[in-house]
């Protein structure tokens, strides 16, 4: 017997995702029938109701496409800034990735990139070919069983199918692909599915305390991830393990994670509960770690919670019956044709739409050594995946990290517009009032006049009294 995703699936994921997805219909169907009942009876002022309505239909559908055709440059960006895990470089994530995918039953190892980040984080994403990321930070502040507890949480993600839904529905919001008005459908989609992404994340734990052979390591890979000190993070991680569900009637529920991280706290409950169980056993027993003789159907732990989930799924069901025939009737009626809507106006530039080459070279050296190569290096991909990384750093909230970056790019090429523009408003954000009018000035030498990023650094300098 083979190990496969419905071995340790959690119960309620299949009805959190129905629920969600009519949910997601439901909103989306809801916002379009009222954009067309706008234009089709114009309640309020006549001009007022078309533009409102095809302002509606504008952020969404518009915003919904420029999301969706983000996706591809950002994972370009993503794989420029990052290396990818071999033998010769990372052999050790490239270790522990081979021996994972084997013991969850893929077909093939994904593939694993490392990016050049201090801070402890790992995700999935793609559509035809799922990548894993991996900071290098988390790989280096976790042991051998954590860091295959962490590898396995990403690749189940992929065996479950939940990572190419991730990726089209939960990615343009949570990396900001479009301009933050653009982003109203995503908003509602991802709104709609976040019960779901969280059962995904019960069925990725329980992947992960499969192939690494317990809980422990994967209550030591969320430690580090959630805690700054993580050794004061698995003391109380260990509580959790030890008493399971019934840490909500001791004294433990007091414990600091419960209060400030209250998702990571059930999702160690129920993995608690989960390892306790026969289910957990069987899953042991199809990898070869126990001599009992596995089963397809055993019961699971967390059976009777899903009950809940059926009944939300089947009133967003139900929802979508009135707004058929509502959006049905509004179709049906004749409308007044609409003046064009007006042009849309970009109030700030968002960095992050700007679209990166087709073609990207090899990502700047690590500590790992690189192969060599006859081809000489370009300086403009450098700059362009140094860019990509002050980018991540800024996502994470990191500023230094953005900052070295930047002034890395700029040292490369001193005519980078781009990395002079997002360097100003780094310094900017950390109060550095000089350095940011500095960084300005260069934009606006450098940059086209007609361009947003010069009207930006001109509005900034004025702002700034310079």
């Amino acid at each position: 017997m083979r190990l496969t995703a419905a071995d340790y699936r959690h119960p309620a994921e299949l009805p959190t995702l129905v629920a969600g997805a009519w949910f997601a219909v439901t909103l989306l169907v809801a916002a379009h029938v009222l954009a067309i009942w706008l234009l089709a009876a114009r309640p309020l002022l006549p001009w007022a109701a078309v533009v409102l309505g095809v302002a509606i239909l504008l952020l969404l559908d518009l915003g919904l496409a420029a999301s969706l055709a983000r996706i591809g440059p950002h994972l370009s960006g993503l794989r420029a800034s990052a290396r990818p895990a071999g033998p010769a470089t990372f052999a050790r994530v490239h270790e522990a990735a081979e021996r994972v995918a084997g013991r969850l039953g893929l077909p093939a190892t994904p593939p694993v990139f490392v990016l050049p980040l201090a801070e402890p984080d790992s995700f999935t994403l793609g559509w035809r070919r799922p990548e894993v990321f991996i900071t290098r930070g988390l790989a280096e502040a976790l042991d051998d069983l954590a860091l295959r507890a962490a590898l396995a949480h990403e690749m189940a993600h992929i065996r479950g199918g939940h990572v190419r839904l991730a990726t089209m529905a939960l990615l343009p919001l949570r990396a900001r692909l479009a301009p933050t008005i653009l982003l109203s459908g995503s908003a509602l989609i991802a709104f709609a599915l976040r019960g779901w992404a969280r059962v995904a994340e019960l069925s990725a734990d329980r992947a992960a305390s499969v192939a690494a052979g317990g809980a422990e390591p994967v209550a030591q890979w969320l430690s580090v991830a959630v805690e700054e000190s993580p050794e004061a993070a698995e003391v109380e991680l260990h509580h959790y393990l030890t008493y399971g569900a019934d840490v909500i009637d001791r004294d433990f529920a007091r414990a600091e994670l419960h209060v400030t991280h209250p998702g990571v706290a059930r999702r160690i409950i129920e993995l608690a509960r989960f390892v306790r169980s026969r289910r957990f056993a069987n899953c042991l027993a199809i990898i070869g770690d126990l001599r009992i003789e596995p089963r397809r159907r055993v019961p699971d732990p967390a059976f009777a919670g899903v009950a809940p989930f059926v009944g939300i799924g089947l009133l967003a069901g139900l929802w979508l019956a009135p707004l058929t025939v509502a959006l049905t009737v509004a179709l049906g009626e004749p409308a007044p044709a609409a003046p064009p809507p007006p042009a849309p106006s970009l109030e700030e530039f968002d960095p992050s739409t700007v679209a990166g080459p087709a073609e990207v070279t090899r990502p700047p050296a690590s500590d790992q050594p690189e192969p060599a190569s006859s081809e000489p290096r370009s300086p403009a991909g450098d700059v362009v995946g140094l860019i990509e990384v002050a980018k991540v750093h800024k996502n994470h909230g990191n500023m230094a990290g953005a900052r070295q970056a930047l002034e890395q790019a700029i040292l490369t090429d001193p005519e980078a517009v781009e990395a002079h523009y997002l360097l100003a408003w780094v310094y900017a954000d950390s109060g550095d009032r000089d350095l940011a009018a500095g960084e300005f000035t260069a934009t606006i030498h450098l940059a086209d006049e007609s361009s947003d990023m010069y009207r930006e650094a001109a509005a900034a300098l004025d702002r700034l009294g310079y």
